[in-house]
């Protein structure tokens, strides 16, 4: 029994000293949230208008289209009214026209792989 526990407690000591590690260092992708100082190399800031959507790819996405280029956004609830939000993930593809306004890091990689990822700034509909 002394055994099992102290296998136990070594187990818990390197799960606990692996994950540390892990969140402090996290991949480039989207399933966290951004770190403060997480910005690529190659980032640019993005000017556009376009037409914003909410798609329900991958559960759930918000696209922006402008110039014939696709963007999946981060950050576009704060920008919007609750219930804008709502109507347009009521209606999945309906595109409203706005202007886009933010951080675009073609380095990042989602799960959507839908376009190059826009961390939003600003964005008017």
């Amino acid at each position: 029994m002394v055994a099992f526990v102290a296998v136990a407690a070594v187990l818990m000591t390197i799960g606990t000293v692996v994950a540390a590690v892990v969140l402090a260092a996290p991949p480039k992708d989207l399933f966290l949230p951004p770190r403060v100082k997480g910005i690529c190399d190659d980032a640019f800031v993005l000017r556009a208008d376009g037409g914003v959507a909410w798609l329900t790819l991958e559960g759930g996405m918000w696209e922006f289209v402008a110039d014939g280029r696709l963007y999946d956004l981060f950050g576009v609830e704060r920008f919007l009214p609750a219930d804008l939000v709502t109507f347009l993930q009521d209606h999945p593809g309906t595109h409203l026209t706005a202007s886009l306004e933010g951080v675009a890091e073609p380095c990042l990689a989602t799960f959507h792989m839908h376009g190059t990822v826009v961390r939003v700034t600003a964005l008017e509909v």
